[in-house]
């Protein structure tokens, strides 16, 4: 019972961005917003949760549509979002983003460090991770 608390809290928190998106861009309410995104997901967690029954004969790229779901998020989607945050970090934000994370001058070394590393490295290493999971995909 509590980790089904859990699970739903979580989902408010993560719906609550669709829902103020949509709400926002198309001038809906709140109430038909949150109906419409919900009723959106819950469809679209259907392939994965029918996957081992209804949909087990169903297969993309020789996976079955859980398998192909998982890989999907994993391999293509998680690296994606890793790369263009940091590459938004550092380039568009730049660095008065960086100047205001660390601006206590005990952490005046970490400036220049998180810099280039969130500049030059996470993009080079999560665009190889990516690389390689479009080899595995």
């Amino acid at each position: 019972m509590l980790v089904f608390f859990a699970a739903i809290t979580s989902a408010f928190s993560l719906l609550e961005v669709v829902v103020c998106y949509v709400s926002e861009t198309f001038h809906m309410s709140r109430k038909k917003t949150t109906l419409l995104v919900t009723l959106a997901v819950f469809i679209l967690g259907l392939a994965s949760d029918l996957s081992p029954n209804i949909l087990a004969d169903v297969r993309i790229f020789n996976l079955h549509v859980f398998e192909f779901l998982d890989q999907l998020a994993s391999k293509i989607m998680l690296p994606t979002s890793g790369l263009l945050l940091a590459l938004f970090f550092s380039f568009v934000l730049g660095k008065k983003a960086v100047a205001l994370l660390f601006a206590d001058p005990t952490w005046h070394f970490y400036r220049g460090t998180f810099g280039f590393c969130i500049r030059f490295l996470a993009p080079l290493f999560i665009g190889i991770l990516l690389l390689m999971g479009l080899g595995e995909f």
